[in-house]
């Protein structure tokens, strides 16, 4: 229904944005602030909630039949879109919850090498 439609609408603004934080953490020092506690408490929040939809997404798929009619197979490949969609979003989200975390790690690893690298 509506409800749906509109949370289907979210989604792809979410998937959208989560691809813009997931590069800047990939490629900026914005993985501080993916990697603080708040943003950790997002990314973790985003991954859960994909994760339902996704599961609820996926446990709607209807079965196909021998001869489906137009309406049928439409229905079918909005599903299945939405599916993978969500799914996608789940990665994404994990995705920037791990990097931002490996990033940091990194980070702390070269400080210290640096730290050992000066003279005393």
């Amino acid at each position: 229904g509506f409800f749906l439609e509109i949370l289907n609408k979210l989604d792809y603004a979410f998937l959208g944005v989560m691809t813009a934080v997931l590069f800047a953490t990939l490629l900026t020092p914005a993985f501080k602030v993916t990697n603080s506690g708040v943003g950790r408490l997002v990314s973790f929040g985003m991954c859960a909630y994909f994760y339902v939809r996704w599961q609820a997404n996926a446990s709607n798929i209807p079965e196909k039949v021998l001869d489906p009619t137009p309406e049928q197979k439409a229905e079918f490949y909005r599903i299945t879109r939405n599916v993978y969609m969500n799914f996608s979003c789940f990665l994404a989200a994990l995705f920037i919850f791990t990097v931002g975390h490996l990033r940091a790690h990194i980070q702390r690893m070269q400080e210290k090498l640096d730290d050992l690298r000066e003279p005393p």
